[in-house]
Formats: C-alpha cells, sequence, structure tokens
C-alpha cells in the first residue's frame, strides 16, 4: 500500500530534468513530492518575496504531506538553505540529503565584485547545508569532497557518487543510414546544453575550445537556448566565419535527444587550451548530458583535464577523450572516422545501457 511507503520531497530553486529523474526513481519505492520555489525561471519573482513564499509553501508541505526525507538540489541554494534551517532550528525528525549539483566550492572566483559577492554567499550557503545534511550526493570525481576546505565536519556522513542519470524510457534505436554523415561523408558532432559564450574563470568559450573541430573539417552542431541579444550577435558572427558551424536553435529535452542520433559523436568539453592552467571545478565537473548522448547511441568526445568526465568515457569505452590541445591536430579528423572503433563504441553503448541500475541510488536513499 502507498501508504505504507515513506514520504520524500524534492526540493530545489527550480525545476531540472535531473531533479525530475529523482522522482521517477524513487517513485517505487517512496511518495515523492517535487518541490520547486521557482516555477517561472524566465522571470522569478525577486528574493525577498522567493524567501516568504518557500516558507509559506514549505509549512503546507510539512501540515499535509509529512516527509520522512528531503532531498536539497542545486545549483543555487539562495531560498532553499532556509528548509534547512527550519527542519534543524525545530528538530523535525526529517532526514536531510544534499546534491549538489556542482560545488560551488570548486568554482574559482569570477573577477568582478558583484559576481565575486554573489559567488561567497554560495560558498557559505553550501558550506551551511553540507554541514548540515544527513547525507551527501555528488557528482564528479568519487574523492572530491576531501578537497572541500570543511572535510572533517562532513568525511563521516554517508556520500553517494551520481552516475544515475539515464533514463530508460527515451532509449533510441541506432540507426547508421539515419546519419548526416551517410549523405556527405563528413563527420557531424553536437553539443546541448548551457555554452559558454566567453573565456571566464572555469573555462576557455566553446567557441575557442570547439574551434580546433572545425579547422579539421568537422560539422559541430548547438543547441542552446538564447534570449540575449550580444550572445545571439556573437553566435552570427562566428558562425560566418565557419560554415561548418551550425546553431540549431533549443529542443525539449526529448526532442534533443531524437536530435542527436543523427550525428557521429556528442562533445563534453571544459578546461583551458593552456596547458599551465587548469582547476578542481574543471577536472571534477560532470554533466548529465553524457547519459542523453549514450540515450541517442552516440559516443563521446571529452578531454583528459576534465578529469571526471574523460574517466567516465574512457572506463566505459564509449568514446575518445583527448587533451585539448590534441584537437588542433590534422590526424584527429581521421581517428574521429574509424569506422572499426565507431562500432567498438556502439557495441560498447549498448552494454553500458544493458547493464545499467538505479538499485544502488535508491538503496542509498533507503537506508
Amino acid at each position: 500500500m502507498d501508504k505504507e511507503k515513506p514520504k520524500i520531497v524534492i526540493v530545489a530553486e527550480k525545476e531540472r530534468v535531473v531533479y525530475h529523474r529523482f522522482a521517477l526513481i524513487l517513485k517505487n519505492d517512496f511518495i515523492v513530492k517535487e518541490f520547486y520555489i521557482v516555477s517561472n525561471p524566465d522571470n522569478p519573482p525577486i528574493l525577498l518575496k522567493r524567501w516568504l513564499s518557500s516558507i509559506k509553501n514549505w509549512r503546507k508541505v510539512l501540515k499535509k504531506f509529512k516527509p520522512d526525507k528531503i532531498i536539497i538540489c542545486g545549483g543555487a541554494l539562495i531560498s532553499t538553505w532556509i528548509i534547512v534551517l527550519w527542519i534543524r532550528l525545530l528538530k523535525l525528525k526529517i532526514e536531510i540529503i544534499s546534491f549538489r549539483y556542482d560545488i560551488e566550492y570548486f568554482r574559482p572566483y569570477p573577477d568582478k565584485l558583484v559576481e565575486k559577492l554573489g559567488h561567497f554567499i554560495s560558498r557559505k550557503l553550501e558550506k551551511f547545508c553540507l554541514i548540515r545534511s544527513d547525507k551527501i550526493i555528488h557528482k564528479g570525481l568519487k574523492n572530491e569532497l576531501e578537497f572541500l576546505p570543511f572535510y572533517r565536519k562532513i568525511r563521516d556522513k554517508p556520500h553517494h557518487l551520481l552516475r544515475e542519470f539515464l533514463d530508460k524510457h527515451v532509449i533510441q534505436k541506432y540507426n547508421p543510414n539515419g546519419k548526416l554523415t551517410k549523405k556527405d561523408g563528413q563527420i557531424h558532432v553536437v553539443y546541448g546544453g548551457g555554452w559558454h559564450f566567453k573565456d571566464d574563470c572555469t573555462s576557455d568559450s566553446f567557441f575557442k575550445i570547439h574551434e580546433p573541430l572545425l579547422k579539421n573539417k568537422c560539422h559541430v552542431h548547438l543547441y542552446t537556448k538564447i534570449t540575449d541579444n550580444k550572445k545571439r550577435k556573437i553566435l552570427e558572427d562566428f558562425q560566418n566565419k565557419y560554415s561548418n558551424f551550425h546553431y540549431e536553435g533549443y529542443l525539449s529535452h526529448n526532442k534533443f535527444i531524437k536530435e542527436c542520433t543523427k550525428y557521429n559523436f556528442g562533445t563534453d568539453f571544459n578546461g583551458f587550451l593552456r596547458q599551465n592552467k587548469t582547476s578542481i571545478f574543471v577536472k571534477t565537473v560532470f554533466s548529465n548530458k553524457n547519459f542523453d548522448y549514450i540515450v541517442a547511441k552516440l559516443p563521446i568526445l571529452t578531454n583528459t583535464e576534465a578529469e571526471a568526465k574523460s574517466d567516465f568515457v574512457i572506463d566505459n569505452k564509449i568514446g575518445f577523450s583527448f587533451k585539448l590541445n590534441e584537437y588542433n591536430k590534422a590526424s584527429i579528423y581521421k581517428k574521429l572516422s574509424d569506422k572499426k572503433k565507431y562500432g567498438e563504441f556502439i557495441r560498447n553503448i549498448e552494454k553500458f545501457i544493458n547493464k545499467y541500475s538505479d538499485n544502488k541510488f535508491v538503496a542509498f536513499i533507503e537506508y
């Protein structure tokens, strides 16, 4: 009976595909409620209004739903930290599980003063929530929590390295005849998600990083949402420079996965082309888009400087990982065109999907 199941609330500033995945994974073992502070991310209310709303609606959740556990998700914790404070101050018998999508402490400080202040606050809220959590979910390197300056305060907390991003409901069939390369004989790679329009403290711009592929006769197809006119102009200028760079617009998650099937590789790069510059953020960042590529039966291109992503790709033998400056080499096109190697990647993707299970994640949440 459903009434015998424990109750869990997934809490976040705004809805994301990965947070909804948690609900889908846990629905067989828990009664699940998703609680998002900002209903319209394109037009978020002012901070004070968000705080008041989160308090008001959280009181309703406590009264009507009475959860046994919550998963505090982020990204941003600017509104959700209040819920952690509430539970601890009132000594409620609710288990707090923190999920860090990216660890803010690993993200370098930006240059602008206002952004520095925002990042300082983000770090403090992250520390506050992690220390007061009962369990921690993270998604970079297995030992990455050890790099936190307050690790000794959280080292005894159970933690889970998240790799449960795969949605079997959207797995696509591999169809070599549906590839664009079948028509023009050229290599086509795709990227979907947030795009770095300029160099910053976390990575060189994705224009700069993908440029070696374009110079080596590969086609690069980009799917991302653009609402800023300056960014649109940067994109248009880059398209004018490279006829083999294609901005494809923005698609919903499921439509994007279907579109991916016509390309040869999915890209997921982070880092700096300068060899002497790296960061713990680059080493630990891991994107759930890798699983979008997997369900689209698409081998992955990444870089060795991004250690968490590189290890995942190499360990599962589902794509190539090179140093960023190696993509400049003329031989790269030949390697990407190797049909035998490509066939191995596709078979290994099938093996990965077949052995995939959510059981470890569910067990971690349950105990």
